[in-house]
């Protein structure tokens, strides 16, 4: 019984989440991701498993925190900054793992990176602020 009410609250979700955000986009973070561990793969002690328990955790906290803020939000304007926060905090798991890999490969190119990154942050995170 209580199984069924887990599946049913997933769909619930899904659905919820669905009508704020394109499948498409999570599917390439998904990938990115993948991507990200075949490079880490070149790493000596790198361990695979943890990083895939680590990208199905922060997806489904994210999906979680999204779908409360989504059920919460009063307007379409908030609705639209929980979805783009949401994905930020995923894409900032791919660049973390990224710079990770960086670190350990190119330490010059690491700091070029998140460089990068930060201004991005700072990009979205002034956006979000305007809704």
């Amino acid at each position: 019984m209580l199984h069924s009410s887990h599946q049913e609250n997933d769909v619930s979700q899904q659905q919820i989440i669905g009508q704020h955000m394109d499948t498409s986009e999570l599917e390439a973070i998904a990938i990115c991701y993948d991507n990200i561990r075949a490079m880490r793969r070149k790493i000596p002690n790198n361990n695979d498993y943890e990083l895939g328990k680590q990208f199905d955790l922060a997806l489904r906290s994210m999906m979680d925190r999204l779908s409360n803020e989504l059920q919460r939000a009063k307007s379409g304007e908030l609705k639209v900054r929980a979805s783009i926060l949401a994905k930020k905090d995923l894409m900032a798991l791919l660049t973390d793992n990224c710079s990770h890999y960086l670190a350990k490969n190119d330490p010059s190119a690491k700091t070029v990176f998140d460089d990068i990154i930060s201004q991005f942050n700072g990009m979205v995170n002034q956006a979000c602020d305007c809704l």
